[in-house]
């Protein structure tokens, strides 16, 4: 038998072998493949962490490349049923599916019918731990869904052990190397614990394209919790539910507080209650028959933290939408729900909140806070809040002294806000002898700045006296039994206004981007090459992707700096381009040191035609790139036409002009529109032009003095002038 295994292994390895070379060429994007392998259970972590770093000289692209087959290869080599997975994961993709098609069947040919002779093998590489299993099946739709790395890696890095702001800033013009980044940390995180998973699902809920993707993982994630029986929320069509004796650990002591006996029946019953209110109110709104738009348009201003959900596609009816309305609430809190009907004036539903609401009353006032330890207030479970949304309010009291009402009064007292999300915690403290009350406020972003600022305002003049620590993001800004400055009140507070303030001017720009969004980036990919009109990053990176060895050109049209900048990273690795246009899109000082860069070292190794057409530029820029071209020994034909430098260029870069046309000896046309030479240059520029092969078009400004030099006719075959 074991002689039968070594010869499919070796049988298996000499098809990969023979199909190497071409898998090489076909392999575009190594990082994104890896991504797919390794939630199609192909590859492993270990290689997949080395593809998720960033391009360096000690690991280039092709480097990349020639690693993740020859891993592959040598897993085949070890288990020859891993090359049939690998021909499947290739007939799954359009750009591998002739090359899957016949690895299969040269597998089925040589190998499937003497593996029938042996027994099944284990070849699926499994991770114990639920959420890291949850990841990995959603891992390349989380890839693709991705495309704000740097705003998800800004609500993540809090939360995670390693920090990632500062290399997804580093590399934030690469889309692909942002994405990978994040995911590396957040695999190793949710291996350590689930609740990153939950953290993950928070962050992606936040923005518009990831809410599906976060929406399936948490879904997936509640159906597999292992510890789910212990967390599961009433329904609003249950009529019973029971919940057992249940217990808390003392975070300061390490004991045990037992609730006792009714106390659940208590908090089952108010369940209940909340889900026989929802319903009937439910009822009602769909007798009235909404427009679903309209309702998911005031939800959008009422609730703008959920802006992102409410505009995914999946929610088209009233129920699915007052789905997500059942998440907002609390059984303390619907003031959502009583929002939609108070606008809607849904009367008969009216009547039915305020009953509601009464009882909500007599509740709060019966529970004390011992009572309510480990007793969860949400009535749909929801994922772990981010940390940037938490603000701890520390009291003084005894629990047993103080109702749930006392608690509340307290938060509206402090917040003059009583919409804010509360989930209530309770832990012993040990301030002195006595105990107190920890209670943890998870404010949604958009309103975090507003709140913060007026909680410090009502700390800095005494108004709550129960108050005795204030812990914002995990960290302790306030304590009683300190001296705190009004300076360093001051300070917090303008320091939570400002953020709300750039909170606002994101909401703002996200609606912007949702408008561009609608218009823009239109790519056109044909025989020679590709066109991007006004492309968005991640349509870039996607585009690039598809260039094949038959495609030589690259056209850039209507776009930022930072897109082409974007283009000319990517085209480091695309050794097929010999044309680069770049049309009526700025350079900055970075976009042409980037080009200059690629231009002086030829990294940009096949490019022969390099077009700048009305891209406003700084002299400075114009200046960095003539420099590199002194170095280039790539580019033919150079041309550039810029309307925002001034017609009249200073001598310095004239001097770059000439000496460029002097030491480069591969310029053959050379196009400098829109650039008038001063007179006294003419004959310097006339020497170089006579000693190199280069054809010199100016502008037609300069015609009429140029036409009077006495040596312009041994040259003028090779000077031209634009229309």
């Amino acid at each position: 038998m074991d002689n039968l295994v070594q010869l499919l292994n070796e049988a298996a390895n000499n098809i990969f072998q023979s199909h190497f070379a071409a898998m090489i060429e076909l392999l575009k994007d190594p990082v994104r493949s890896s991504q797919v392998m390794y939630s199609k259970r192909i590859i492993g972590e270990a290689t997949l962490d080395v593809m998720e770093e960033p391009v360096s000289d000690e690991m280039t692209l092709d480097d990349k490349k020639e690693s993740l087959l020859a891993t592959i290869e040598e897993d085949v080599s070890n288990n020859y049923r891993k090359l049939k997975e690998f021909g499947k994961f290739l007939t799954s993709s359009n750009e591998f599916k002739e090359m899957g098609e016949k690895i299969l069947r040269e597998y089925a040919q040589y190998i499937s019918e003497k593996d029938k002779q042996l027994l099944p093998q284990e070849s699926i590489e499994r991770i114990t731990n639920m959420a890291s299993e949850i990841l990995r099946d959603n891992y390349e739709a989380l890839s693709l869904s991705i495309d704000e790395p740097f705003q998800l890696a800004s609500l993540l890095d809090p939360q995670l052990n390693e920090k990632i702001l500062g290399k997804v800033e580093l590399y934030r013009s690469s889309l692909a190397v942002s994405i990978g980044i994040i995911l590396k940390a957040v695999r190793s995180a949710v291996h350590e614990s689930s609740e990153h998973l939950e953290l993950l699902v928070s962050a992606l809920r936040k923005f518009e394209k990831t809410v599906p993707i976060a929406d399936t993982i948490f879904k997936e994630y509640i159906r597999r919790d292992p510890e789910q029986d212990s967390k599961k929320e009433v329904d609003c069509y249950n009529e019973t539910l029971s919940y057992g004796m249940q217990s808390v650990t003392s975070t300061g002591c390490g004991g045990r507080i037992y609730l006792p006996p009714g106390t659940n029946e208590k908090f089952t019953k108010m369940r209940i209650d909340f889900g026989a209110t929802f319903f009937q109110v439910r009822r009602e709104i769909e007798k009235k028959k909404l427009d679903p738009e309209e309702l998911k348009l005031l939800l959008r201003d009422c609730l703008p933290d959920y802006k992102s959900q409410f505009s995914d596609k999946n929610f088209k009816s009233i129920f699915d939408i007052l789905e997500l309305v059942k998440e907002k609430c609390s059984l303390v809190n619907i003031h959502c729900l009583k929002t939609i009907v108070k606008i809607f004036k849904i009367k008969k539903a009216m009547v039915i909140i305020k009953k509601y609401e009464e009882q909500v009353d007599v509740f709060c006032e019966a529970m004390t806070i011992d009572l309510c330890l480990d007793q969860k207030f949400e009535v749909v479970r929801r994922p772990q809040p981010l940390l940037c949304e938490k603000l701890t309010f520390i009291l003084n009291w005894e629990p047993q002294d103080y109702s749930l009402k006392d608690v509340m009064d307290v938060l509206t007292k402090c917040t003059s806000d009583s919409s804010i999300n509360v989930q209530i915690t309770c832990m012993i403290d040990t301030i002195g002898k006595s105990n107190s009350i920890a209670v943890d406020c998870y404010i949604p972003m958009s309103q975090a700045g507003y709140v913060v600022a007026i909680v410090f305002q009502k700390v800095k003049h005494a108004q709550v006296k129960a108050l005795s620590r204030l812990i914002w993001r995990n960290v302790l800004v306030w304590d009683k039994h300190t001296t705190t400055s009004d300076e360093d009140i001051d300070k917090v507070v303008e320091q939570e206004k400002e953020r709300a303030k750039q909170m606002k001017d994101v909401t703002e720009e996200d609606i912007k981007k949702d408008i561009e969004e609608e218009k823009a980036g239109k790519i056109y990919i044909y025989e020679a090459g590709i066109q991007l009109n006004s492309p968005l990053a991640w349509q870039c990176e996607n585009a690039l992707g598809q260039l094949s060895q038959d495609h030589h050109e690259v056209h850039l049209f209507y776009s930022s700096s930072k897109i082409a900048q974007l283009i000319i990273m990517n085209l480091h690795t695309k050794r097929s381009v010999t044309k680069l246009g770049i049309y009526r899109t700025p350079i900055s000082d970075e976009c042409a040191t980037f080009l200059a860069d690629a231009l002086a070292e030829n990294k940009i190794q096949e490019l022969h035609e390099l077009t700048l057409f009305l891209t406003p530029m700084s002299e400075s820029s114009l200046n960095i790139i003539l420099q590199s071209l002194q170095e280039n020994s790539t580019l033919n034909h150079f041309y550039i036409r810029d309307t925002s430098i001034s017609r009249s260029v200073s001598r310095n870069t004239e001097t770059l002009l000439a000496a460029f046309l002097e030491k480069n000896t591969t310029l053959t046309k050379v196009y400098l529109y829109a650039i008038t030479l001063s007179e006294d240059f003419l004959p310097i520029l006339f020497d170089m032009v006579a000693r190199s092969k280069a054809h010199l078009t100016l502008d037609r400004e300069n015609k009429e003095a140029v036409a009077t030099f006495p040596g312009y006719g041994s040259i003028m075959d090779r000077i031209h002038f634009s229309m």
